[in-house]
């Protein structure tokens, strides 16, 4: 059986060319060449890692931190979606958007009494008006037992 297809044993001559095929054989310089390109990559990595620095930072203090939710909580009455506060019709904040980017309903709170809440709501984080940002719920911190000093 005759095939006019190359072998994988096929004789090269010194052009780089099949002989008997006058094609050009790249396999064997693509493959010397990733084996130069992978060699010089490694040498870069460990050169990039000698000379990387690591600097570790403090976490960020906040003031919303200091922001006693509990105590607002427990110094509080009116029940979650109850309206004791004004707030326009038009909202310059999208109410979910704002309360997407402060991480928890927690946070938004914090963030909501320090900024002058529930008085005043210029994020729009109340636009129901009873004085809870987002989704927070007080009733967790109205259930603790605080023992007395």
């Amino acid at each position: 059986m005759v095939t006019d297809e190359p072998s994988l044993i096929t004789p090269i001559n010194e052009n780089g060319l099949l002989e008997g095929h006058d094609r050009l054989d790249l396999s064997l310089e693509t493959l010397e060449q990733q084996s130069k390109d992978k060699a010089e990559a490694a040498e870069k990595l460990a050169i990039a890692r000698k000379e990387r620095i690591v600097i570790e930072t403090e976490k960020p203090t906040s003031i919303d931190q200091d922001i006693n939710i509990a105590s607002f909580a427990r110094s509080s009455s009116n029940q979650k979606g109850q309206s004791i506060y004004s707030r326009p019709s038009f909202h310059t904040f999208n109410h979910s958007t704002e309360c997407a980017l402060l991480n928890n309903d927690s946070n938004a709170q914090r963030f909501f009494l320090n900024s002058g809440g529930p008085e005043i709501d210029s994020r729009n984080l109340d636009p129901d008006g009873d004085g809870f940002a987002c989704q927070w719920d007080p009733a967790i911190y109205r259930q603790l037992a605080i023992p007395e000093d």
